[in-house]
């Protein structure tokens, strides 16, 4: 009754509450004089003006959607995951990005296709435009409303479902399934648990792309300027893969070691990225000893260098972030030499404060400038040969 009653109460107030409304802007594609078209602008309005970076079941979305995401805490729209992150709200987001509607087309009776258009409208920023092109669908529900939905589910309806062991694969029309390659992962992940003691890997769906544009459509971009090529969500039991092969190692280690967080909230990406990089390389075409052969020849004359310039993006890749998966590796492989496995999970847990002052004590050291030290003393002395 609670949760009705706040869920009630949101649909009420919440437009109302806050700055202005945000009007979206359309460009002559845009017909809003077709009753159809001009009701789906209204709804995609009145989204963005219903504090669409809350976690609520959102009076403008699908209602099953949006429920089982709300449940698993997660927003509904599937791109402001990416899209809101390092702003405060989506006021904020807003301010900057303007959302600029290029097309409404139906593509069935009562599904429509809403691309938008997010510039910034900052000055200085403008060859960084787009940053973002959404695609939304809105479909009309048994009441005639219109209501926004993920492209996900619809996108990969006829894709190739394949059930093998405890992992759901669904296969894109321009990838292929590789049994070798699945057979391959299966393996992989069953290592893993055994060497974290995790007695039963539970079951999780991987979606299988062939490029970073393929995958970003599953999470409503057209187009996104910083993309990936692989996202592993816990919540949902989902890994996104960019490679077209049937096995992705460092996402795999995020699913089968997400039973031993406790909670998500307080992890570090240090640790989090160092541990799947640790045991299955920083991407999927290139090894933990590999990279970090490349990051020692890289570093080995630069003797100014920290972990702190590295979390702050003072020294950093301009195209990925192997720095930083690499420095997290490092520790846990050295933690895992002093004092074993259950040390190495115990600092997964830990925020990035607490890391600074529980690491110097696992590793015997009497400081973090010191931990630092024989961090970087190990790499730039590092050879796999």
């Amino acid at each position: 009754m609670i949760r009705q009653l706040i869920y009630l109460i949101n649909i009420i107030f919440l437009p109302l509450i806050g700055q202005s409304q945000i009007i979206p802007e359309i460009t002559a594609r845009v017909d809003t004089t077709e009753t159809s078209v001009k009701e789906v602008y209204t709804c995609f309005k009145g989204y963005i003006n219903s504090k669409p970076d809350s976690l609520y079941e959102n009076p403008f979305w699908n209602k099953n959607e949006s429920y089982t995401l709300v449940e698993n805490g997660m927003n509904c729209n599937r791109s402001v995951w990416t899209m809101f992150r390092g702003f405060n709200n989506s006021t904020d987001f807003y301010d900057v990005y303007h959302p600029k509607i290029l097309s409404i087309e139906r593509i069935e009776i009562n599904r429509f296709l809403l691309r938008v258009i997010y510039n910034n409208c900052t000055e200085g920023y403008e060859k960084h435009n787009p940053v973002y092109i959404t695609r939304l669908y809105a479909v009309k529900n048994k009441d005639g409303e219109f209501k926004l939905e993920n492209t996900l589910e619809y996108d990969t309806r006829n894709w190739r479902k394949i059930r093998y062991k405890f992992i759901t694969y669904f296969v894109s029309p321009t990838s292929h399934f590789d049994k070798q390659k699945a057979r391959e992962g299966i393996k992989f992940c069953q290592k893993a648990a055994k060497k974290f003691n995790i007695k039963k890997i539970q079951p999780f769906i991987f979606y299988i792309t062939n490029d970073s544009e393929e995958m970003g459509r599953l999470f409503n971009f057209e187009y996104w300027l910083s993309y990936s090529t692989g996202i592993t969500n816990v919540p949902t039991r989902e890994i996104f893969s960019a490679f077209g092969v049937a096995s992705y190692p460092h996402e795999f280690v995020h699913m089968i070691l997400s039973p031993l967080i406790t909670n998500y909230e307080n992890t570090n990406m240090l640790i989090n990225e160092g541990v799947a990089t640790w045991c299955a390389g920083p991407t999927l075409d290139e090894t933990y000893d590999s990279a970090l052969e490349s990051f020692s020849n890289e570093i080995r004359d630069n003797d100014t260098l920290t972990i702190d310039d590295i979390l702050t993006s003072k020294y950093r890749n301009k195209y990925d972030n192997n720095p930083l998966y690499l420095i997290g590796a490092v520790i846990c492989s050295m933690v895992y030499e002093k004092k074993g496995i259950e040390d190495v999970i115990k600092i997964l847990n830990l925020t990035l404060n607490e890391l600074r002052r529980e690491l110097p004590i696992i590793m015997q050291k009497e400081s973090w400038k010191q931990v630092n030290s024989e961090i970087f003393e190990y790499i730039r002395n590092y050879n796999s040969h």
